[in-house]
């Protein structure tokens, strides 16, 4: 059974509430503790005294990538699954990533950021905002491309001249 654009819109939305709701209000908590007791042996290793938790904000990242991941039509359930769990890994580690930024860039003083730690967190910040979408595109390569070629037809080629449709990008 294929679902409809209008059906996997639907879901994409309520799902996308549903999780973020969770997250802020149980996720964030639990998954800072899980962070927190999994990243300390690594900073400890790193000779950073400090977990500066400053793009924890950032971390909601989890969620579009997860809700992407259960809603892309035509995933077998094995690519889906461990899809997500290396998704959620690669994250994961760009949050050690950006938690260990925070602790080596300057802090704002009186008179703002210097302008190299304003452009290191902004870039850190950019990458963070896009990496869920690249690990979901990567990862549901062939859907994505179906996807696009049906959305945009001038950008792909296509043997039979017409245009082709999500369902039929599996």
């Amino acid at each position: 059974m294929t679902r409809s654009p209008y059906r996997i819109a639907l879901e994409l939305v309520v799902l996308s509430v549903a999780l973020s709701w969770l997250w802020i209000s149980y996720g964030k908590g639990a998954y800072l503790q899980f962070f927190g007791s999994l990243a300390r042996p690594f900073f400890d290793s790193m000779g950073q005294e400090h977990i500066v938790v400053a793009f924890r904000e950032r971390f909601i990242n989890i969620v579009p990538f997860v809700v992407l991941m259960a809603v892309t039509p035509g995933l077998s359930l094995r690519r889906r699954s461990l899809g997500t769990l290396l998704g959620l890994f690669v994250l994961f580690c760009s949050h050690l990533a950006l938690t260990w930024l925070a602790g080596i860039t300057p802090r704002p003083s009186a008179g703002g950021f210097r302008n190299d730690a304003f452009t290191i967190r902004l870039v850190a910040n950019l990458v963070s905002d896009s990496l869920p979408f690249l690990i979901w595109a990567t990862i549901a390569a062939r859907q994505v491309r179906g996807l696009a070629t049906w959305l945009f037809p001038e950008f792909g080629v296509q043997s039979d001249g017409g245009r082709e449709s999500p369902k039929d990008a599996r």
